[in-house]
C-alpha cells in the first residue's frame, strides 16, 4: 500500500545519509566565501577613498551623502506665479449692443419699475484698482441723478457693508480678491431677505484687449441662478 500525502513528502523532504550531511557542509562552505568576499570588497572601497582624500586634501561626501532637495522647495519651484494686476482703473462706457440682458436678473430680485429703469439706464463704471494700496472702488454711473452706487474694498478679502444695489432697506456684505489666474479682480457679495441671495461679479480684460473691460456676474436668488455679461470699453 502506498504511504498517504504526508508521509511522501516527509520522505522526499529528507535526504539520506552522506548526501544530507555533504550539502549542507557546502552550503555553510559557500557562505563563508561570499561572506568573506563583500567584506573584502566593503574594506578596499574605504581604503581607496581613504587614500584619495590625503592626496587631494579635501574629499567630496559620497554622492549618498549630498544633501537633497526639500519637499518645500520642490513645491515652491514647481508653483505657478501670479498674473499681474490687471489695469482696470478708469472710466468704462457700457457697450449694450454687446451686453447681455439684466431682465432675468431683476425678475429674479423682484425689482419695480423705478429700480428697473435706473439699471436700464446705467451709462458704465469708474474703477479705481490701485496695487500699492490694495484698494478697489467702484462706482456706478447712470443718467438718474439718485441712482448712486459706490463700493470700496481692500483686495485682501476683508468684509465690507454697503447699502443694497437693489434699494431696498438694508445692506449687503462684499469681499473683493484679485484673480491669481488672470490678474482680474473678483468681487463676491450677500444679502439677506427679502429676496435673499448672493453674486459674484468677475471684472478682468480679456486677452490683447486692454481698452474692452467684461464683467461676468452670476446670481443665486432663493434658489435661482441668473448669470449674465456686461461689456465695457474704456474712455478716452
Amino acid at each position: 500500500m502506498g504511504s498517504c500525502p504526508s508521509q511522501r513528502a516527509r520522505a522526499a523532504a529528507e535526504p539520506q545519509g552522506f548526501f544530507r550531511q555533504a550539502e549542507a557542509q557546502d552550503t555553510d562552505n559557500w557562505q563563508q566565501l561570499l561572506g568573506a568576499a563583500g567584506v573584502a570588497t566593503v574594506v578596499a572601497g574605504a581604503v581607496s577613498w581613504l587614500f584619495s582624500r590625503r592626496r587631494s586634501g579635501t574629499a567630496a561626501p559620497p554622492a549618498a551623502l549630498a544633501p537633497a532637495a526639500t519637499p518645500a522647495a520642490a513645491a515652491a519651484a514647481a508653483a505657478p506665479m501670479a498674473a499681474p494686476q490687471q489695469d482696470l482703473t478708469g472710466v468704462w462706457t457700457k457697450d449694450k449692443e454687446l451686453s447681455d440682458s439684466m431682465e432675468e436678473a431683476c425678475d429674479a430680485m423682484r425689482l419695480n419699475g423705478l429700480v428697473r429703469t435706473a439699471i436700464r439706464l446705467i451709462k458704465g463704471l469708474e474703477l479705481r484698482a490701485d496695487p500699492a494700496s490694495g484698494q478697489f472702488v467702484m462706482s456706478v454711473l447712470s443718467g438718474i441723478l439718485w441712482f448712486k452706487i459706490t463700493e470700496r474694498y481692500t483686495l485682501d478679502g476683508t468684509p465690507s457693508e454697503f447699502r443694497r444695489r437693489d434699494l431696498r432697506r438694508g445692506r449687503h456684505v462684499g469681499r473683493a480678491e484679485r484673480c491669481p489666474a488672470t490678474g482680474g479682480v473678483l468681487l463676491t457679495v450677500c444679502w439677506g431677505a427679502p429676496c435673499g441671495g448672493q453674486g459674484t461679479d468677475y471684472f478682468y480684460l480679456p486677452h490683447g484687449q486692454p481698452d474692452v473691460l467684461h464683467v461676468d456676474t452670476t446670481m443665486m436668488v432663493e434658489g435661482r441662478s441668473v448669470k449674465y455679461t456686461t461689456i465695457y470699453r474704456r474712455k478716452s
